[in-house]
């Protein structure tokens, strides 16, 4: 079982208002993970002043709302409940057969998005990763690539794609 947590967008190309439309997408992609009873809790993670507590209370979820992306990330990692986290970006939504590659995840992988630019297109391993599975005690940082990379993660076969 996982913990969830949703990072802030990756880059906010829309006005800020649309950032509860983001973290509202992301979360409906996670309910087939919950059904299963993969993803137990879920914290979203965002800055003051972008009104997501609409959000997170529909949801059921936790709010961590902090200036700083990296404290925020910190304060929700710790309080997770499970020892395995999937953290992703909002604004992104894992495509069908997600669910299934969750359940045989045993120490990390990688979830990309789904190729936007021809290079990504020719090399799909390339592609920006927006989201990872992992033991809670790997995460030193929230930034996920780095952590993929010193953990040799595989990718997930299936993306993620940019819902807002």
């Amino acid at each position: 079982m996982f913990s969830a947590l949703i990072l802030p967008p990756i880059r906010l190309s829309a006005p800020l208002q649309r950032a509860p439309e983001a973290y509202a997408r992301t979360l409906a992609a996670l309910v087939s993970a919950a059904v299963a009873d993969l993803v137990r809790d879920v914290q979203i993670i965002g800055a003051p002043g972008e009104d997501l507590r609409p959000v997170a209370d529909a949801a059921g979820c936790a709010l961590v709302s902090e200036a700083d992306a990296a404290a925020g990330f910190a304060r929700a990692l710790g309080g997770a409940r499970n020892a395995r986290v999937l953290a992703i970006h909002a604004g992104y939504a894992p495509n069908a057969g997600f669910v299934e590659e969750l359940e045989e995840v045993s120490d990390a992988a990688a979830l990309r998005r789904a190729p936007q630019t021809p290079f990504e297109r020719l090399f799909p391993g390339r592609a920006v990763i927006v989201g990872l599975a992992a033991a809670r005690a790997d995460f030193a940082s929230n930034d996920l690539a780095a952590l993929a990379r010193r953990k040799r993660a595989p990718s997930f076969r299936t993306r993620a794609r940019l819902v807002v």
